[in-house]
């Protein structure tokens, strides 16, 4: 009896001495850590976007923002959370934005801009003044180098309520520009919001808002190359050069997002003493430990930030499932509760690495539509024209895939959250 007391004990300490390991820790050490990024931070610009703050008072009202729910959550008891948390600008300041969030006839990121402008020109004509104003708010982000989230690392902290739909209305300001035949305008207005919310896609570190910010590069790319593909003789602006130049592999990380992530979730759920806020009984020692558990979800949170990373996004190698055991773990042992929470979310995330990914190839098939334009006079049929293109707008494990037609371009996604292309139609 003794002997198997012992045994188990022994197993026990075992087990908790490999979930706090040195390696652990130092992963939860580097998801800590931000990165050194330069610029401003566009939190504020963010935060405000869809009201109408003067330029002078956008940081003094976000900063006003985030000591009001400071306040909130000093004053809140036991699990209770702050609830409908809304910006004081939407009383202080007109708000751009209508009610419930957008208008119809506003583009959507993945859809035909052009097309859908055209069949609602006549609910866009009285709707300049707003579209302007939020694309001016959009451009405005250029002058910013990365967003890092002042509010506080916690479930019911608030997100920018109009993050997604201000970014529509300056597309189809873009897009509206173009139809009405001002083909200069349209162009240098949808590189804008490409050149400005590009940066957010690796250098934030808010899932949402680098989700957000790729997805707004996608409908900024479509739209642009809609825009080409209809006009030949349309001059590439300097503002379109920059906007599409030839990425850099670290533009496909997810890193800082996961960095953020990995605060958000540890600090809800892995705290000393409580989980999700309630004490914890006694005997949750044999069963739950908060540092391995932190350790734990580092590992899967990491994935985004080492060498192994860094080897996937410049090979262009779809990143894997989560590294989960499939059968017993060690450390489980002492940590059987902490296992199973941190086991459920992991598998969630793999798809945003493998977004990322897709990012990066899409700028460079943006970047391969300006050296094709540069090239128009080319006599070679497009697959052998993409066979000469430079080597910093190919990828080591997809190609670019031409269609049948010669009249659209595309690759191979990653991610199993659509299509399983992206294309985009070429000028002939």
């Amino acid at each position: 009896m003794l002997f198997a007391f012992l045994a188990a004990a022994a197993m026990f300490l075992l087990a908790r001495q490999q979930g706090r390991s040195a390696e652990r820790q130092g992963l939860v050490k580097m998801m800590e850590l931000p990165a050194e990024v330069e610029g401003e931070n566009a939190f504020a610009a963010v935060w405000l976007l869809g009201y109408d703050v003067p330029a002078g008072r956008i940081e003094a009202a976000a900063a006003d923002d985030v000591q009001r729910f400071e306040r909130n959550v000093a004053a809140l008891e036991g699990d209770e959370t702050v609830e409908n948390f809304a910006s004081g600008a939407s009383t202080d300041y007109p708000v751009l934005v209508p009610k419930g969030g957008r208008d119809d006839a506003w583009c959507d990121f993945d859809q035909d801009c052009l097309a859908h402008v055209r069949r609602h020109r006549e609910p866009l004509a009285g709707q300049e003044a707003r579209l302007q104003a939020m694309h001016a708010q959009v451009a405005a982000l250029a002058e910013y180098g990365y967003y890092r989230n002042a509010f506080p690392p916690r479930v019911d902290a608030p997100f920018p309520a109009h993050l997604a739909s201000v970014p529509r209305a300056a597309l189809t300001w873009a897009a509206l520009q173009y139809d009405r035949g001002d083909v200069e305008a349209g162009l240098d207005a949808v590189c804008e919001v490409a050149s400005a919310w590009r940066p957010l896609v690796a250098n934030s570190d808010s899932l949402v808002v680098s989700m957000v910010a790729e997805r707004v590069h996608d409908g900024a790319s479509r739209l642009f190359a809609a825009m080409l593909a209809r006009d030949r003789r349309a001059a590439i602006t300097d503002s379109c050069r920059v906007a599409f130049a030839a990425p850099d592999v670290g533009e496909a990380s997810v890193c800082e997002a996961m960095k953020g992530e990995f605060r958000l979730v540890s600090g809800h759920l892995m705290t000393d003493g409580s989980l999700g806020g309630e004490p914890l009984p006694w005997h949750a020692f044999f069963t739950y430990d908060a540092e391995a558990s932190r350790g734990r979800l580092a590992r899967f949170h990491a994935r985004a930030c080492d060498e192994h990373a860094s080897r996937r996004l410049s090979q262009d190698e779809a990143f894997t499932r989560a590294p989960l055991a499939d059968g017993f773990e060690t450390e489980c042992v002492a940590n059987v509760l902490g296992c199973i929470l941190t086991s459920i979310a992991a598998p969630a995330y793999d798809d945003y690495h493998r977004r990322g990914q897709d990012h990066l190839m899409r700028m460079r098939l943006m970047a391969t539509l300006l050296w094709l334009r540069s090239s128009e006079s080319d006599p070679l049929p497009l697959e052998a024209r993409l066979a000469l293109r430079p080597a910093a707008l190919r990828s080591p494990g997809r190609e670019l895939q031409p269609g049948g037609d010669g009249r659209t371009l595309g690759f191979r996604l990653y991610s199993n959250r659509g299509p399983a292309t992206w294309q985009v139609p070429v000028s002939q």
